[in-house]
């Protein structure tokens, strides 16, 4: 498993990091297509206004059963070539979303990225025990008001990234991380696996990682919740590879399916844990 080759020197793109500015079109695809799946997956679950039947959705060919639908999904799924992964970065404006989801598959670094304006994404292709997945990263804006509209791309996907910056004072990390995980528990997917990502760790000498206030924030949330933290620098590449791949494997052994067709009468993935279970689990975390 080898990363993308690294870069030969392509000058970084202009701008502010925190500037206002509009949307890309790559921006506006990711934005309809979101929106389109969190359409689609409200249809078939919305039930039916006739009596004695349960859930349908509306066709070219008429109605079937959300059983039909739901099959048919499945089999569309199978015969693809690639499974499609999909991963959200979550977490306050300047964290470093982009930078990460930029190394990772660019294997590139940029110091002045425009702040994400909504959602944009990004693919890479990541082979697992002989499988070769579709991993789709898809950036969310930090920014407050953009909140509402990233959270209907929660339930549609199979991982998140959660990040945050070991600059923030202790309270401040804590604060804000324990309000990201409990938008996960509102909006997102029960067998959704998450991780917690420190990233800027390149700002801290490696003595003063371990008593960093915001490292130790996490690494408490960490335990408290059963989620893996990794210490990560989208500058320097160290521990993305990481983070990303553990992320994805946790996926890939905890789910057979993605979540839209997982069966969700349970809220405890084989590795994963949910939140405030007893411990002792596996460190991935499916959120209930």
């Amino acid at each position: 498993m080898q990363p993308p080759p690294p870069d030969t020197g392509a000058a970084a793109p202009a701008g502010n990091e925190t500037g206002p500015r509009g949307l890309k079109d790559r921006e506006k695809k990711a934005l309809a297509e979101g929106l389109q799946d969190a359409e689609e997956e409200a249809r078939l679950r919305r039930p039916s206004r006739r009596k004695g039947r349960s859930r349908t959705f509306d066709s070219d060919s008429g109605e079937e059963s959300a059983a039909e639908a739901l099959a048919a999904a499945q089999r569309r799924k199978t015969t693809s070539k690639l499974r499609k992964i999909k991963l959200l970065m979550l977490g306050d404006i300047g964290v470093g979303k982009t930078s990460l989801m930029t190394r990772w598959t660019e294997n590139r670094f940029h110091a002045n990225l425009i702040s994400t304006a909504g959602v944009d994404f990004t693919t890479r292709e990541l082979t697992i025990k002989d499988q070769t997945l579709q991993v789709q990263i898809w950036d969310t804006a930090g920014q407050e008001r953009f909140h509402v509209i990233t959270h209907s791309y929660y339930r549609g996907c199979n991982g998140i990234m959660l990040i945050y910056d070991p600059q923030s004072a202790e309270d401040s990390s804590m604060g804000r991380l324990e309000y990201w995980l409990s938008s996960i528990k509102k909006h997102a997917s029960r067998t959704v696996q998450v991780a917690m990502v420190c990233n800027k760790i390149d700002v801290l000498d490696d003595a003063d990682v371990k008593g960093n206030k915001s490292v130790v924030a996490g690494q408490t949330l960490s335990k408290k919740d059963g989620i893996p933290l990794f210490l990560t620098s989208a500058k320097t590449s160290r521990g993305v590879e990481e983070a990303f791949t553990s992320l994805v494997e946790s996926i890939m052994s905890s789910n057979a399916h993605p979540p839209s067709f997982t069966d969700s009468s349970s809220n405890l993935s084989p590795k994963g844990k949910a939140l405030g279970r007893p411990k002792g689990c596996s460190p991935y975390c499916a959120i209930s």
